[in-house]
């Protein structure tokens, strides 16, 4: 029976840890959008002041430049004090050549060169490329605004399946 407590007080724990860690001051989930278009603290997003690092799956990321992610596989955000300082957003593994059609989309509106990324894919259609860990590939960073860097990265594994991740930076 005090195991079956201490499990129901576990649970319990962790359900009101995450009701505090995602919802906002609106009442609505930080998890849904996270609009970053304003500001890149914590409040300016409607996270919880007390959150160090984040991994999650939000519906949609908003950056400064017009720059709107969806279709998220994975996001994580590091922080410093009372600023974001780094997210790394994974989209779903697919085909290399639907890895490049979303680098593309992303890519064109801002001009990021992406060179390294068309040369990574032609080696690495149909698994070509049998790099132990999967083949990389990063594009240079590209300014969103005068604080804010993005680039692509490129993974291609053995198997021939692929991902794109977006890496953003904050100066300050």
């Amino acid at each position: 029976m005090r195991t079956m407590h201490r499990a129901l007080a576990a649970a319990l724990s962790m359900l009101l840890f995450t009701a505090a860690c995602t919802t906002t001051s609106g009442g609505g989930s930080a998890l849904d959008t996270w609009d970053l278009t304003g500001g890149h603290a914590p409040a300016d997003v409607g996270w919880d002041t007390d959150l160090t690092a984040m991994e999650a799956e939000p519906d949609e990321i908003r950056l400064p430049g017009g720059v709107v992610l969806t279709e998220i596989g994975r996001a994580n955000v590091s922080r410093e004090e009372d600023r974001l300082r780094s997210m790394s957003v994974t989209f779903p593994t697919e085909s290399v050549d639907d890895v490049v059609g979303r680098a593309e989309a992303l890519a064109d509106p801002l001009e990021v060169d992406l060179d390294p990324i068309r040369r990574w894919a032609a080696a690495n259609t149909d698994g070509q490329d049998t790099t132990p860990g999967g083949a990389l590939a990063n594009t240079p960073s590209t300014n969103l605004d005068a604080d804010t860097t993005l680039s692509l990265s490129t993974r291609a594994f053995p198997e021939g399946d692929a991902v794109l991740r977006v890496e953003i930076f904050w100066a300050s």
